[in-house]
């Protein structure tokens, strides 16, 4: 059982492995808050999917290349990555505005940002350290 432990810490301190879950998560409660699509406004809704699936399809081209480390340092992979994020977290957050904290949809699209948020940060992992920080010290 330790051994098991042990794998599962490290495939968590990955962060490509990270970026994964990650992406699932994200299309997993996008895919959920569809359900809610009639309080939300369809039009919305289908924004988040669209951007979520191709979230998926990204990654996964990106896994599947020779050097999937070296590919999400690329600047150009990044920032396609924070284009799909924006479309899924802004709108996420545009509807979440509009719900009150008791509505069923409230978490989940609280889940949705932070798990956005969090892709985030370990996508600027990869980049050259100084473009790294020159990002953070400007957002």
């Amino acid at each position: 059982m330790h051994h098991s432990s042990n794998t599962e810490s490290s495939f968590q301190s990955n962060p490509i492995s990270q970026l994964s879950q990650l992406t699932i998560q994200i299309q997993t409660t996008a895919l959920d808050l569809s359900n809610y699509a009639c309080f939300s406004g369809s039009e919305n809704m289908e924004f988040i999917l669209q951007g979520a699936a191709e979230m998926m399809a990204t990654l996964q081209t990106v896994l599947g290349g020779a050097n999937p480390e070296g590919k999400l340092g690329e600047r150009e992979t990044r920032h396609d990555f924070r284009n799909k994020l924006a479309v899924v977290k802004g709108f996420g957050d545009l509807i979440k505005m509009d719900l009150p904290q008791s509505h069923g949809a409230f978490l989940p699209l609280q889940r949705l940002s932070e798990r956005c948020t969090r892709f985030s940060a370990i996508l600027d992992s990869f980049a050259p350290s100084g473009l790294a920080q020159a990002y953070r010290l400007a957002s």
